[in-house]
């Protein structure tokens, strides 16, 4: 059944109990009760007429505790309607299998755990009593299956190599010759400390089924050996403890015909959560070893995980104490016997974060790798979204041996089915030597990476040592201290400050400060500015926020912490400082243009991408990456690629109303007979460029991969979505037109002919006047123009150009002007009984209702806007509000 009907089935099933007053652990027992009962009967293991609480007491004694007096009465009053519920919602048998049961479950607690991780978004610790509903997961049915498979059927194959075994086992690796197998049946114990509803034990209990019967044991005997002594689960929930009981019953009845009489089921325990469950050490189970260990451990980071068990972690667990499901991969290997197996469904993060270093390098010492399956989002299907991230993995606790070992990249599969065909399909195999993995940053398990790129590490100084690698300065309240540089009066702001001292005595307020953006390479992101007055640096100095001071304003590359695509950096002259959404690189050994052309090469990410997954570049990330410093020739050659590259984006900028090189439109640059003509005349240049960018960086990419040894493992022509000059698109370019005509009207740029004036507001009509001017200095015709803009700018058929101009301009155009000024608008609109009048942030700073009068303004709106944004402390965002509050409450007026 779909997880959209299991759930709706649920939570009916839930509404039937709560209206009959049972909640909490009797509740749950109804629910586990009724579904066991309804699977015995759909597979005609217990007759409809049969009471299903004495058949569940005579056939399965020691699954399920014993119901009290006033519990039996709900359970038998509860019991027809949930069972009519399964048979009303499920148009088919809800349950395919045993295994589904424990998805049924998941089911019935799922708004649970969505209450719980609610309050954890809210900084609310998980409670002790809620640790079961927040952290169960169940294990999708395949990768159990490649779980058991790769342990017990490996050990089995190890004993018998000629095994019937082999053709059933459908997830089972074929890799290479086997080593005999150091335990016997007697010996084989198999445990999962965190079992929940037994998924994992199923897939051991088919497996070891098949064994038996090859030994020529009685088919009716064979449960109770391996119930009794084989099989060991353990788990927080007794409630799920029961399932697991169940489950395992019902499998021996498929199996063998039989349910198995009087099981000890003593080796299916509950462990205390207020002694940390199975990661505790006390007990006569946790104090052993077992031949094979498997897991699909809990999952908790730290933000939810409470008080006490994070210190228990600290202090059992330091290497592995940053989230629940690491520690228990600790835990299994310590369980682990000598030669035995391990296997786990874990997150992913353990194979490359920093914190779990120590881990890895523990595995890549200790244990051989037999098989890994790295999975991505989308392994479970009973939950959505990119919520977790996870590998599955099989390993000996043998001293690793010198091999490839098969590594599956299934991360491409959007859902688990997509992900078990590709598997057993042979897709996105990469057979791998794990040693390798020791010779990358941080010993992460990059099983891409080639021995070209481990070569690289071994042979050229990492860029922490070639360079100074900072953080940017941590203002403590951006709000405060940051702005665009188009909020704050020209004259206070400083472009060409070299030291913290000459910002000092300059007496300027603001300076231009890196604050990161989206990709983008060689040039770019020069929109903020910071306030850095003497005063405003104490005020950070308190906030602990300065950074490296003494590398303020000095030359350097930057890049965004936080990208959705590969690396791109940017060289940032002398006169900027660099803000905490930032990185940056300042020259040590090897010069800053050389360092901008390797960081921004296929090279570099490649080599980048075999040690970090992340897409949150750190200082420390890109400080391991390895430089290579070619003779002195070569580099010049690299640095004159790169001041071309930084001048081809830096002509792209000077086109952007929101640079600081902004000064004119495109269209009095490219003088032509007409506007249509004036954009292709720009058009072509900018593929000219865009052409020219291309060229250099395949130069780039191409010497860097003969550098490094690495010419065919990277690609050298870049993609064109990733060339850092956009492609020209007319749309833009008419929209952009106007835009600096709203600016030119209000004074921002110099109208051609008139002296420069800046206004407060201006009206529809002024602005037309303003674009009609513009036209007519370029020498184009006016109706010839409005038709290329209407075309350009509006779907609209049969509405005259002008017309069409000023419907944009009403109904678009201060939706495309908040994103282009990322939300920090200029220019804003106001309807006044029917009127359209456009105001001027910079203009109304500190202005009076003389000069809003002077201006045009309506009497009555004046009164309002007069001195409503102060000169010097509202930026954008505030003034903006302030402005919308006061003008909302005048009469005939829409803002």
């Amino acid at each position: 059944m779909d997880r959209l009907t299991m759930n709706r089935l649920t939570s009916k099933q839930k509404d039937v109990i709560q209206s009959a007053g049972v909640k909490g652990e009797a509740a749950t027992g109804i629910f586990l009760r009724t579904a066991v009962l309804h699977y015995a009967e759909s597979k005609g293991f217990k007759a409809g007429s049969e009471d299903g609480g004495e058949w569940l007491e005579q056939t399965m004694p020691g699954a399920f505790d014993p119901l009290k007096d006033g519990e039996k009465h709900f359970f038998d009053a509860c019991r027809p309607r949930l069972t009519e519920l399964f048979r009303t919602e499920a148009k088919e048998n809800i349950f395919c299998g045993v295994e589904e049961l424990g998805l049924f479950y998941q089911a019935l607690i799922r708004d649970e755990k969505a209450r719980i991780y609610k309050g954890v978004r809210k900084s609310r610790k998980i409670r002790p009593g809620e640790m079961p509903a927040a952290t169960q997961l169940f294990t999708p049915d395949w990768i159990a299956s490649y779980m058991a498979e790769n342990t017990v059927g490996a050990w089995w194959l190890g004993i018998r190599p000629d095994s019937s075994l082999r053709g059933s086992m459908r997830y089972f690796v074929k890799n290479g010759a086997r080593e005999p197998s150091p335990f016997t049946l007697q010996e084989m114990k198999v445990l999962d400390p965190a079992c929940g509803s037994g998924q994992l034990l199923l897939k051991v209990f088919d497996i070891l089924f098949a064994v038996y019967e090859e030994t020529g044991a009685a088919r009716g005997e064979i449960p109770r050996l391996i119930l009794e002594n084989h099989l060991y689960g353990l788990d927080i929930d007794a409630g799920i403890l029961q399932l697991a009981k169940a489950s395992l019953l019902l499998r021996s009845r498929e199996l063998s015909g039989v349910f198995p009489a009087c099981v000890d089921f003593k080796n299916i325990q509950q462990v205390d959560p207020a002694a940390h469950g199975s990661l505790c050490e006390a007990g006569t189970v946790l104090a052993s070893h077992f031949p094979i260990v498997l897991a699909n451990p809990p999952y908790m980071g730290t933000k939810g995980m409470p008080g006490d068990l994070s210190t228990y972690l600290k202090e059992a667990y330091p290497d592995t104490r940053y989230d629940l499901y690491a520690a228990f991969m600790e835990r299994v290997f310590r369980l682990t016997s000598s030669g035995g197996w391990s296997a786990c469904l874990a997150q992913q993060s353990w194979m490359y974060l920093k914190s779990y270093e120590r881990l890895r390098e523990q595995v890549l010492t200790s244990r051989q790798t037999s098989s890994f399956l790295h999975l991505g989002t989308g392994t479970f299907e009973t939950i959505s979204g990119e919520v977790v991230q996870t590998a599955a993995w099989v390993m000996r606790a043998v001293p690793p041996s010198p091999g490839k070992v098969p590594f599956f990249d299934l991360t491409a599969g959007k859902t688990a089915q997509a992900k078990e065909a590709a598997f057993l399909a042979g897709n996105g195999r990469i057979d791998c030597d794990p040693a390798l993995f020791q010779r990358l940053p941080g010993s992460v398990f990059s099983y891409r990476a080639s021995p070209e790129v481990t070569k690289a590490f071994d042979r050229f100084l990492p860029l922490k040592d070639t360079a100074f690698v900072r953080k940017g300065m941590f203002t403590g309240d951006n709000g405060a201290f940051l702005r665009k540089w188009y909020e704050v009066p020209a004259h206070e702001l400083n472009r060409s400050a070299h030291s913290i001292t000459d910002a000092f005595e300059s007496g300027s307020c603001w300076f231009p400060v890196k604050k990161g953006g989206p990709f983008r390479r060689w040039s770019g992101h020069c929109e903020w500015v910071i306030r850095l007055d003497r005063k405003s640096y104490d005020a950070i100095q308190a906030n602990r926020g300065h950074r490296s001071p003494h590398f303020y304003f000095q030359p350097a590359i930057t890049w965004s912490k936080v990208t959705t695509k590969d690396l791109s950096c940017r060289y940032t002259p002398a006169g900027s400082v660099v803000n905490d959404a930032c990185l940056a690189v300042y020259e040590k050994s090897v010069p800053l243009l050389y360092l901008t052309g390797l960081l921004n090469s296929s090279a570099a990410n490649l080599l980048l991408r075999s040690y970090s997954s992340s897409l949150n570049y750190s200082g420390g990330d890109l400080g391991k990456l390895p430089v290579v410093v070619p003779a002195h020739r070569d580099r010049e050659q690299v640095e004159r690629l790169v001041r071309e590259n930084i001048s081809l984006t830096l002509w792209e900028e000077r086109w952007q109303e929101t640079s600081m090189t902004f000064t004119e439109h495109p269209v009095r640059r490219y003088r032509a007979a007409s506007l249509e003509e004036s954009y292709h005349l720009y058009a072509q240049e900018v593929l000219q460029k865009r052409k020219k960018l291309s060229a250099n960086e395949e130069a780039l990419n191409r010497f860097f991969a003969e550098a490094y040894g690495l010419t065919g493992h990277v690609q050298v022509h870049p993609e064109e979505k990733t060339l850092s000059i956009r492609p020209p698109c007319p749309r833009r370019f008419a929209r952009s037109f106007l835009s600096y005509a709203v600016g030119t009207a209000f004074g921002r740029w110099a109208e051609p002919g008139k002296k420069q004036t800046e206004r407060t507001c201006l009206t529809e009509e002024a602005f037309m006047r303003t674009a009609e001017a513009i036209l007519l200095a370029q020498g184009f015709g006016i109706a010839e123009s409005f038709d290329w803009l209407a075309a350009h700018l509006t779907t609209r058929k049969n509405v005259p150009a002008e017309a069409a101009v000023r419907m944009y301009m009403r109904e678009r155009f201060f939706r495309d002007h908040q994103q282009e000024y990322g939300k920090r608008p200029l220019y804003w609109p106001v309807w006044e009984k029917g009127r359209l009048i456009w105001f001027y942030y910079p203009g109304l700073r500190g202005t009076r209702e003389t000069k809003l009068l002077e201006d045009g303004c309506p009497p009555h709106l004046a009164i309002r806007v007069n001195g409503l944004v102060d000169q010097d402390a509202h930026s954008i965002p505030e003034a903006y509000e302030r402005f919308n509050r006061a003008l909302s409450r005048a009469e005939g007026v829409n803002v």
